[in-house]
């Protein structure tokens, strides 16, 4: 199971999270927040919904992929599944 910390990556500069070939490979992932030790500004889980949406959408040039109700259920259940 994969934890995709969106704001991290993005503040650490460490790439965009392929999360649709994870999907596409039946990976169980979950967002996380990393933490705010130099990794993060906060931990607001809407937060990474947004931004994991968004760069799914630039990393796939696809503007359908990662839907609200998915970003969702990877804030909660998924995320708990994954632990």
């Amino acid at each position: 199971s994969l934890s995709h910390n969106p704001e991290s990556n993005m503040k650490l500069s460490s790439g965009i999270a392929d999360v649709a070939a994870w999907e596409k490979e039946g990976l169980l992932w979950g967002l996380g927040t990393d933490g705010p030790a130099g990794s993060n500004n906060d931990l607001s889980m809407f937060e990474a919904m947004d931004f994991a949406g968004k760069l799914a959408k630039v990393k796939t040039e696809d503007p359908t992929v990662l839907p609200a109700r998915e970003l969702l259920a990877a804030a909660t259940r998924e995320g708990a599944r994954a632990l």
